[in-house]
């Protein structure tokens, strides 16, 4: 919040604006790159989480914690069924991948700001 310029925010006050439109038309546009900066990393550290979940339940009580990631492991090492193993982690691999162009485009239309008419 501090990286942010004051000047807008200082002509918001001199024109009398309610704090809710500075927030949503001045003070969150120019925080989004670092919104969506914050939900890629956390996006991409979900999709991380096969040690947790494969240490302590290895799939959970029946299907409950079966993700992409441990599914493939079990079809791999214990029913070695490589093809859908591979079938797995390559759909895990497209929908990363999609989701991380989805944000970073965002995040460039966010840097760009509100297009001109």
């Amino acid at each position: 919040m501090r990286a942010l310029p004051t000047q807008p925010f200082e002509a918001a006050d001199l024109d009398g604006v309610p704090r809710s439109f500075v927030f949503f038309r001045i003070t969150l546009p120019m925080l989004m790159p670092y919104v969506i900066t914050a939900a890629l990393f956390r996006m991409l550290d979900a999709i991380q989480q096969f040690d947790i979940i494969y240490a302590m339940t290895q799939g959970g009580p029946g299907d409950r914690l079966m993700v992409f990631q441990v599914q493939a492991y079990l079809d791999f090492f214990q029913n070695t069924n490589v093809g859908r193993s591979a079938a797995l982690l390559m759909i895990l691999w497209a929908i990363t991948f999609g989701l991380s162009n989805l944000s970073s485009s965002i995040g460039c239309a966010a840097r760009a700001g509100p297009r001109a008419r």
